[in-house]
C-alpha cells in the first residue's frame, strides 16, 4: 500500500492496486508476491486457499500455554466455533518468517474442494516487533454480532474466548 494526501490531511488515503495496474510506477502498490517479496515473511502465514463460501470449520487451539490465551481456560484442542471460513492462511515452509514463529492454533480445514490446515501465529521480527495473525478471514466475526451484508457470517457465534484472546493480543502488542 501507500498513503496519499486528501483534503482532510497528509497521508489520509490508503491506496492499493491489489490486482495490478497502479499508475504510479515510482511507488507501485500490489500484492507482496508481485514485488519480489512474500507476505509470509511479515505475517508468518499467508493466504493460499479459498474454500466453499458456505463452509466453516473451527479455529483450534494448539498452544494453550501461550500468553494470548491467558484468562481463557482454553486447553489444546478447544475451539472458537466456525471461525475458519472461506479464506484461510497456511505456512509456507520455504519462506523464512521473522526471527521466530509461535503457532497458536492449527485448524483442520475439512470442507470444500481444498483441504488442509489453517494456522494462527505470532511472529517476532529481528527488531522485536511482533505480528499476530488469526489465520482466517472470518475469525473476527467471533468478536461481535455486528455483521451487515454477509449472510454466511451470521452462522459464526460470538465467542467470549475469542474476545479475551483479542484483548490479550491488543494489550500485549500495543
Amino acid at each position: 500500500i501507500r498513503l496519499e494526501d486528501s483534503e482532510h490531511g497528509k497521508n489520509r488515503i490508503v491506496v492499493c492496486y491489489k490486482n495490478g495496474g497502479d499508475p504510479n510506477k515510482d511507488n507501485p502498490t500490489g500484492l507482496f508476491r508481485n514485488h519480489n517479496s512474500h507476505e509470509a515473511q511479515f505475517f508468518g502465514v499467508a493466504y493460499d486457499h479459498v474454500i466453499d463460501a458456505k463452509a466453516v470449520d473451527d479455529w483450534v487451539v494448539s498452544d494453550p500455554n501461550h500468553w494470548a490465551f491467558k484468562g481463557t481456560g482454553m486447553q489444546e484442542g478447544d475451539a472458537v466455533k466456525k471461525a475458519i471460513g472461506a479464506e484461510y492462511d497456511i505456512i509456507f515452509d520455504d519462506i523464512k518468517s521473522g526471527k521466530s514463529r509461535e503457532i497458536l492454533a492449527e485448524s483442520l480445514v475439512s470442507k470444500g474442494p481444498k483441504q488442509g490446515h489453517s494456522y494462527s501465529c505470532i511472529i517476532t521480527h529481528e527488531s522485536g516487533a511482533q505480528v499476530f495473525t488469526t489465520g482466517s478471514l472470518d475469525w473476527g466475526y467471533a468478536l461481535d454480532d455486528f455483521r451487515k451484508g454477509w449472510s454466511r457470517a451470521y452462522q459464526i457465534p460470538v465467542d467470549p474466548l475469542a474476545q479475551q484472546i483479542a484483548s490479550n493480543v491488543l494489550k500485549k502488542l500495543s
